[in-house]
């Protein structure tokens, strides 16, 4: 599919949630922008999905951490696997899980942080992406989570399998995890892909 038939598709699958929640007393509502703003939303997650090259390729095992409203990993899936990982026990109900239902997003909401960074369900599984855009999940971490989190993420991809987390919060100097990993940090963007 295309951009402007995925686009298509998700406005049709989603224009009934949409209906549910516009009228709702949501101004201050953190996922009203997926709404009110949705050709940015959309264009962002097509962006990505093009930018980390996953368009080029077909049937990759796909993890997003953190879905928001599913447009990435609606994407995602019209080439790939994709399973999401959402962290706020609030989004099994109300306007994101509508719209993880309405466009059959298969996700798992879990807390990541200690002790179990990720669901017990999925520790058996490899990917050949890890993702995650504006995430927040990791605020107030120190440094030592990270050497926890970002080695068992490594251990999670296949190889060339790579890890892409787009931080939007302030994150603690990484330099050394990440190398550790063989990757680079830059700009709260970690990149890191599997060689060995």
């Amino acid at each position: 599919m295309n951009y402007n038939s995925i686009k298509s598709d998700v406005i049709t699958k989603c224009n009934p949630v949409w209906d549910a929640y516009r009228h709702r007393e949501c101004a201050s509502a953190g996922w009203i922008k997926y709404i009110t703003d949705f050709d940015k939303n959309f264009d962002r997650a097509y962006t990505n999905h093009t930018r980390l090259d996953l368009n080029s390729h077909h049937s990759l095992s796909v993890l997003e951490l953190g879905s928001g409203a599913g447009y990435f990993a609606y994407i995602c899936k019209q080439r790939h696997e994709i399973m999401a990982i959402d962290m706020d026990p609030q989004k099994t109900q109300g306007f994101y899980a509508a719209m993880r239902n309405a466009l059959e997003i298969p996700s798992i909401i879990h807390i990541i942080g200690k002790p179990d960074y990720l669901p017990q369900s999925l520790h058996k599984t490899s990917y050949n992406a890890i993702v995650a855009f504006h995430a927040t999940f990791a605020l107030n971490w120190r440094i030592e989570e990270w050497w926890e989190f970002l080695p068992l993420l490594y251990k999670h991809l296949v190889f060339n399998g790579f890890i892409y987390l787009e931080m939007i919060l302030p994150i603690p100097d990484l330099t050394s995890v990440v190398s550790a990993c063989g990757g680079t940090v830059k700009n709260n963007i970690i990149r890191i892909t599997k060689r060995v």
